[in-house]
């Protein structure tokens, strides 16, 4: 694929972006990393150049981002990667492990929905849950501890979105909704820790395929309802109340 063609603002941009995920590591150790030369990263990170979609996947392993570098680029640029995106309520994502510190989701209009004017939204991720709303083109950022483990995150938006998932500092390009420990509150239901391990344990093997809770109802040929209880998720979060406020235990 040849070279991305941009004006030089969103070139600036981007080896912003690129400099940020290259850090804390210097450009004479990051630069291998990611199969480019030093001198070849330095001209990225000023804008001097704009990279093609194989250096930014390159990056993206290299340095480990899991997927996060190229979504920021496509964002900022608009790639057709990232507007020939499936428009769908659920979205499944597996933070990696070992990151500790900010963590994100922005949410985006799909060319059927351009005029919605606010998102509900429902975020489970292991044990707890946030139900939120966002107007689009918002971020909404959280945190992630330093417990090696990589839960999957349950994302479902009404109506239909793109969503786009990332780690570290969001981008600037977009206003930020803060998610607090307040915000989220502990599922306690009366399901036993067998079934939930196993709902939690399905969400994961489905997001590490790359497969949607929707592929799982046609492939199991179950209703949409039991195939979500399979997946410890709800249906629809269309007529959800609001959720109290309660502080992590």
């Amino acid at each position: 694929m040849g070279q991305i063609r941009d004006s030089d603002e969103k070139a600036l941009a981007i080896g912003k972006v690129i400099l940020d995920s290259r850090l804390p590591r210097s450009q004479r150790e990051a630069a291998p990393l990611g199969g480019l030369s030093k001198s070849a990263l330095s001209r990225l990170e000023r804008g001097e150049q704009t990279p093609t979609l194989e250096q930014l996947e390159q990056l993206d392993r290299g340095w480990h981002k899991e997927g996060s570098l190229v979504s920021v680029v496509q964002m900022l640029i608009g790639m057709p990667e990232a507007s020939a995106r499936s428009e769908r309520n659920v979205w499944l994502h597996n933070f990696p492990a070992k990151h500790s510190g900010p963590v994100w989701e922005l949410i985006r209009p799909t060319p059927s929905s351009p005029s919605t004017d606010m998102y509900r939204i429902q975020i489970r991720w292991g044990t707890w849950e946030v139900l939120t709303t966002a107007m689009p083109g918002t971020i909404l950022e959280h945190g992630k501890g330093d417990d090696g483990m990589s839960y999957t995150v349950t994302l479902i938006v009404e109506p239909p979105a793109h969503v786009f998932f990332g780690i570290h500092a969001p981008p600037a390009a977009w206003p930020v909704k803060l998610l607090s420990n307040d915000d989220w509150r502990y599922i306690a239901d009366d399901r036993s820790e067998l079934v939930t391990s196993f709902q939690s344990k399905l969400r994961h093997i489905l997001a590490s395929c790359g497969r949607t809770p929707d592929e799982l109802v046609e492939f199991l040929k179950l209703s949409t309802t039991d195939t979500y209880w399979l997946l410890g998720l709800r249906a629809s979060v269309q007529n959800e109340g609001p959720v109290p406020r309660q502080t992590h235990q």
